[in-house]
């Protein structure tokens, strides 16, 4: 590519001299904001990785839920419980009366 650039530049009048450092800087532009976007890119490992931390967050919200629904039930049998005894004290004590 310096190549290339370098006879552009001496086509249209450059100094030897001129043309490759025109040539050397544009080339060093070039390559540094190449390397810029490539460190923005995800690399196949990336893309895997993240494959693998979704999978792990599914599982464990999975967990969750049925953590979640166990307590759920858990705490309806608890207050059908508690009302069934509240009833049946009610019950006794309208019994007595």
């Amino acid at each position: 590519m310096k190549l290339a650039l370098h006879k552009a530049f001496r086509q249209v009048g450059a100094t030897d001299e001129q043309a490759h450092q025109a040539a050397e800087t544009i080339d060093s532009a070039l390559d540094k904001r190449i390397k810029e976007s490539q460190t923005h890119l995800a690399t196949k490992s990336d893309i895997h990785e993240l494959k693998v931390e979704i999978a792990n967050v599914r599982t464990e919200m999975s967990s969750m839920k049925a953590e979640l629904i166990r307590l759920f039930l858990t705490g309806q049998v608890a207050t059908i419980g508690i009302n069934v005894t509240v009833v049946v004290a009610a019950i006794r004590i309208l019994a007595k009366s």
